[in-house]
């Protein structure tokens, strides 16, 4: 702020060589219009300039990284959608159920514009993300809703390394759930080598629609092929199962183990309440050097169609 305390110093300066009587027309005429300007009025008119110039050199954007960004369709009932954030395109005319082909660069800061479009362009659902994206930080985007009411999700994600902080050899694995259904708002979730959860407790209980990675998280998950199944919540109801999830040992190229994120949505069509399906896993490598999301943090919901304007 060095700046701004030698340009307001020279401003006491010039003011104090005003008389209090004189007027400046050619200052008044060129800045406002009029044909002459008392002291009072320089003194208003350079205390804004000072301020917009001390704000300027203090730098006005926050857009100084890059985040990286992966984007998910989980709306059954609009048809093709694309997701933007921040000026740039995170997932483009992709149908249900389908996700983008890997994370996508995009600039990192506060304030930055989030929202969702159909196929002819419509907007669904928006807002000004107020805290926005952390330089280095990895989320996952998610479009999803019934088809009255569409909605985003912006959930950070862990790609971080290791896996394991016990475990810096990579023998572990990391399985991120998320719940996208409009119709199952809690459910359980189980990991297992088995086919039923008969006699079975469950890997995560009570998964709500969005919480966050470090409550439906789990970090110890040895290598081997894995069936996860969905039930409601309290129940050993089945809604929804993914088969022969594999974590591996180790990933090519990478010495560490696979991260996989699996969720449900509901099904394609009109039924109430409606059925439940598993997205396809996503498979993320551990990033070297990736930021681990803050403890505890929860992703941004953003409901309805129409953006929040920046406070």
């Amino acid at each position: 702020m060095r700046l701004g305390r030698a340009q307001n110093g020279t401003y006491r300066e010039f003011v104090k060589m005003m008389p209090e009587s004189e007027t400046f027309p050619e200052i008044g005429q060129s800045l406002l219009g009029k044909r002459s300007t008392s002291k009072t009025m320089i003194k208003r008119i350079l205390a804004g300039t000072i301020g917009a110039l001390v704000l300027v050199g203090c730098g006005g954007s926050s857009n100084s990284g890059t985040a990286f960004v992966y984007g998910v369709n989980a709306d059954p009932n609009v048809g093709n959608v694309s997701i933007l954030a921040n000026g740039s395109t995170v997932l483009s005319g992709a149908s249900y159920a389908s996700s983008s082909s890997s994370f996508v660069n995009i600039s990192s800061g506060a304030n930055a514009a989030v929202y969702v479009t159909n196929s002819t362009g419509q907007q669904l659902a928006g807002t000004t993300y107020l805290s926005g994206f952390t330089t280095g930080n990895y989320y996952n985007i998610y479009a999803y809703g019934s088809s009255s009411n569409q909605s985003i999700a912006i959930l950070p994600v862990d790609v971080s390394l290791p896996i394991n902080p016990t475990d810096p050899g990579g023998t572990y694995g990391r399985i991120m759930f998320t719940n996208t259904s409009v119709y199952q708002p809690s459910v359980d979730v189980y990991v297992t080598t088995q086919s039923s959860v008969a006699g079975l407790t469950p890997t995560v209980s009570g998964l709500t629609a969005f919480n966050s990675g470090f409550t439906t998280e789990k970090n110890n998950i040895a290598p081997n092929t894995y069936n996860v199944i969905f039930t409601t919540a309290g129940t050993q109801n089945v809604i929804a199962t993914v088969s022969g999830l594999n974590v591996s040992t180790v990933t090519s190229g990478s010495g560490e183990n696979l991260i996989s994120v699996v969720g449900i949505t509901d099904a394609q069509g009109t039924t109430t309440p409606a059925l439940q399906q598993a997205l396809t896993p996503i498979i993320f490598q551990p990033v070297s050097g990736a930021i681990a999301p803050s403890a505890n943090v929860r992703p941004m919901i953003i409901k309805g169609s129409k953006p929040v304007a920046p406070k």
